[in-house]
């Protein structure tokens, strides 16, 4: 139960920290893709630059971490349920699982 818990706790920290590091860019990513669906002329981009400047004039330094929580939570939950299972399976199956 022990490993299962710290390979829960270590699997959240690790989810935490590369959603908070790769997020921007895939907010990035996902305006430059989608700018012609929206209809807003002052939200179409030249490139990654462009979107990168038009974002922080916009929104400030927050517009890049917008949509975060959502994305900490769906990928932080499966990730901790994923390894927690997996730890507990492989100690129980090698019998060192402590109750």
């Amino acid at each position: 139960m022990y490993t299962a818990l710290i390979s829960g706790l270590s699997s959240g920290t690790a989810n935490l920290m590369s959603c908070l590091i790769t997020h921007p860019f895939d907010i990035i990513r996902t305006r430059v893709f989608f700018q012609f669906h929206n209809k807003d002329e002052t939200q179409h981009y030249k490139g990654i630059g462009s979107a990168l400047l038009k974002i922080y004039e916009h929104d400030g330094f927050i517009g890049y971490f917008r949509g975060l929580t959502p994305r900490i939570m769906r990928k932080g939950l499966g990730n901790i349920l994923a390894w927690g299972i997996y730890e507990y399976l492989v100690d129980k199956r090698a019998g060192v699982y402590i109750d």
